[in-house]
């Protein structure tokens, strides 16, 4: 029986750039390659829209997790929990990407 062990939500915040809302994996699955998995799906699906920009605060362990795929911290800022990083991550269109790396081959 499948089970659901993680998700991951975006919020627009304009017509180019989206909010990484939360990516949240059972901790009985990290290490497993899922919040990655989650996150590029959600990255295709707002290339695909026309977004340009993701954002996120984050804090804690969670900032290594999204400096490894790509983001960049551009800042801090204060939330209820107190201090947490900023960060930033330019996104392409992603099929014209693909495109390219496949007519390399």
């Amino acid at each position: 029986m499948a089970k659901i062990v993680g998700f991951c939500t975006m919020l627009p915040r304009s017509v180019e750039v989206a909010e990484v809302d939360a990516v949240f994996i059972d901790p009985g699955a990290w290490r497993q390659g899922i919040g990655r998995m989650l996150l590029s799906e959600a990255e295709q699906s707002a290339a695909d829209a026309g977004v340009r920009l993701l954002a996120v605060t984050s804090g804690g362990y969670a900032v290594r997790f999204y400096q490894a795929l790509g983001f960049r911290l551009s800042g801090t800022e204060m939330t209820d929990f107190g201090p947490a990083d900023r960060l930033v991550k330019g996104i392409t269109d992603m099929k014209d990407d693909q495109r390219g790396r496949d007519g390399a081959r």
